[in-house]
Parts: structure tokens; sequence; C-alpha cells
């Protein structure tokens, strides 16, 4: 019986998705949100720290990466404003209910596929995250269910 739980265990272990951890470095006071692109050959390249994807998040909230998507389980992204220091570090909250219009936090990470046409045959794979109070993450949201995702990798 020792034999098989043991066995039954390595089997969930391997089983188990794990993706890489995330941080995203955002400019001096960004509020809105944050859609990352995943797959684009003329993307930002890929970059690590500390063994973690560094997604440096441009002025648009929106970033094109060379980086592929990644799903599983992994520890909640952080969030940084100009550098990773802890002094510029964005308190992740996942709990929508817990939010405030007292403090700025980083919030969601939502995936995404936007197919290219009507088949399904080419998709764009993304992740959306929110930054700001509670009232700033609920116009955010608004906002980013208006984008054309196909529109913006198409963009010149």
């Amino acid at each position: 019986m020792k034999k098989l739980t043991f066995i039954i265990l390595i089997f969930l272990m391997i089983s188990c998705n794990t993706k890489e951890n995330e941080v995203c470095i955002l400019p001096e006071n960004y509020i809105g949100y944050v859609v990352i692109i995943f797959g684009q050959v003329e993307g930002s390249e890929k970059k690590y720290e500390n063994g973690k994807r560094v997604y440096v998040i441009p002025p648009s909230g929106i970033l094109k990466t060379q980086f592929e998507a990644d799903y599983g389980r992994s520890d909640f992204p952080e969030f940084y404003y100009r550098n990773i220091q802890e002094e510029n570090r964005i308190p992740y909250r996942y709990d929508f209910e817990s939010l405030s219009d007292d403090e700025i936090v980083g919030f969601g990470g939502r995936s995404g596929v936007a197919n290219r046409d009507l088949k399904g045959s080419s998709v764009v794979r993304f992740r959306e995250f929110f930054i700001g109070n509670k009232s700033q993450i609920e116009n955010a949201v608004k906002e980013v269910e208006r984008l054309n995702i196909i529109g913006l990798i198409d963009e010149k």
C-alpha cells in the first residue's frame, strides 16, 4: 500500500503544471491595464532576473514580447515601479472585494486568446493585469474590454 501511495504522489507531482514566475516593471506612477501579448517575433526580448520572467511595461500598458504564453501554477506576479527594489514594489491583491480606493495595487491575471480567423487556426495569446485602486481598476477593466488585441499586433 505504501508503494502505491508513493507512486500516486509522484504521478500527481509530475502532472501538476507549473509556470515561470513573473515580474512586471511599470513606468513611475502608472495606473491602468497591463496587456502582455505573447509570441511576437519583433516583440521585446526575453529577460530573466532571479529565475523569473521580467516584463518591462511601456507607458501604453501594452507589451509585445517574444516570450511564449506559459500556463500553470505559480506564485502571484510581482509589480514594481521603475525597477526591482522593495521600496518600489506594488502589492498584489487577488480578491476584488478586498480592494479599496486608498491603496494602489496590482490585480488580476486573466489569460486570453484572440482568433485571427473564424476557424481559430491562428491565435494570439495574452494576459491582462490591472494597476490602481478599486475604482481605477474598475475603469481599466472596462477600457481593456474595448481593446482589439489583433489590431494591436497588426499595427506597425
